[in-house]
């Protein structure tokens, strides 16, 4: 063969008892092949060192990023939940009306014996009217002015609006502006099914839900005597003797009863809302009526003897 003729050959030129010593030429082509294919131990280590560098670089971005994130996060998931941080109550006695200016700038006006909680938000601006009556002049702000009475959820649309608090329901009129108004679901938060009130249109909302969860009907209002207990007056056109009272009783601590027959009586006119006593004496010269007082404060109206007031018919 080739192969051991060649061999044979390169091995005759070697003397006995010597070693073959490399060709230098030939080692330094080695070397440098092997250099090529296999890094020197000095390059491994350079490159283990930049390797862990860099993974020392990703990991404090990483954590940079995480510590960004975190915060925002946080801050979302708080505007998402829109949780209560504080809670301020405003309330007025029997009797007693007051005016407020809201951090927002916005205005509230506390009828006489009424309960109102401002919840301070991250997100919205929260009212609860938990009794009474309330009015409100709304400053312009990116976030939503929100009011809560009984079933009802009143959202403002740049308005001026009130709210009444009384027995099993809620009634929101619309003084300017426009409002939207929902029935509350549970967790406090609104219907998908809604209602736009706009100025002189009022609602009452019921705690009780309607039947196919309908939603009350829509009445237009006289806007004098909407607003003019905020003029301290008390305005009657052709009211049932029943609502007259009840008007009464919302500004006077001790109770005025009606005697059965009398309630469908009508009054009209124009009363001092800080003089409930005066109201009640004016009944007996507009009214086929008498008043019988207690020394406890306690006043009833009676029918005159001798008249029969069953159906009985309007009185203006």
């Amino acid at each position: 063969m080739r192969y051991s003729q060649e061999s044979s050959q390169w091995s005759g030129q070697v003397p006995h008892g010597e070693e073959a010593s490399p060709d230098p030429c030939m080692t330094e082509e080695v070397t440098a092949a092997l250099r090529q294919h296999f890094p020197s131990r000095e390059a491994l280590l350079e490159e283990a060192r930049q390797q862990t560098a860099q993974q020392k670089r990703r990991r404090r971005r990483a954590v940079a990023i995480v510590a960004l994130c975190l915060p925002i996060c946080a801050v979302a998931t708080l505007l998402w939940q829109d949780p209560v941080w504080q809670v301020e109550t405003l309330q007025t006695a029997v009797g007693e009306q007051q005016r407020y200016t809201l951090p927002d700038g916005s205005l509230v006006a506390l009828n006489t014996n009424s309960v109102l909680r401002l919840e301070r938000r991250l997100r919205t601006r929260s009212l609860v009217l938990e009794q009474g009556e309330a009015s409100f002049t709304v400053a312009a702000d990116w976030r939503p002015f929100i009011v809560r009475s009984g079933a009802a959820w009143v959202r403002d649309i740049s308005t001026e609006f009130s709210v009444l608090r009384y027995r099993d329901r809620s009634q929101v009129t619309v003084l300017e502006g426009a409002v939207e108004v929902a029935r509350l679901e549970s967790g406090n938060g609104p219907a998908d099914r809604r209602q736009m009130l706009r100025a002189r249109q009022q609602l009452s909302m019921p705690d009780h839900a309607l039947p196919d969860a309908a939603l009350p009907g829509i009445e237009e209002v006289d806007l004098a005597v909407s607003r003019a207990w905020q003029q301290g007056r008390l305005v009657f056109n052709g009211t049932p003797l029943v609502q007259v009272i009840d008007e009464i009783q919302r500004y006077r601590a001790a109770p005025v009863t009606v005697a059965d027959g009398l309630g469908a009586l009508r009054l009209s006119g124009v009363y001092d809302i800080r003089d409930m006593d005066a109201l009640l004496q004016a009944l007996p010269r507009a009214l086929p009526v008498r008043l019988q007082r207690h020394a406890d404060g306690r006043v009833n109206i009676e029918p005159v003897p001798g008249r029969n007031f069953a159906g009985a018919a309007s009185k203006k």
